[in-house]
């Protein structure tokens, strides 16, 4: 029971400090430093930042 209570409560927290988090730091139509990312050259780490878990997830799932 202790558990149950324990896991519910650090749920409660995680999800809270999610919602303030996205709030508290959302983009306004007044804000004067938009985000604006441009990273053209590093494309191919912006590939493998995504193909190597995914290779790593899909490896693991079929040897379990």
């Amino acid at each position: 029971m202790m558990d149950m209570l324990l896991t519910g409560a650090l749920a409660v927290f995680v999800i809270g400090s999610l919602f303030f988090v996205v709030f508290r730091y959302r983009d306004t139509p007044d804000n004067t430093a938009p985000y604006e990312p441009s990273m053209p050259a590093r494309r191919i780490f912006k590939y493998f930042w995504w193909i190597i878990p995914i290779l790593v997830i899909g490896v693991l799932t079929t040897f379990s």
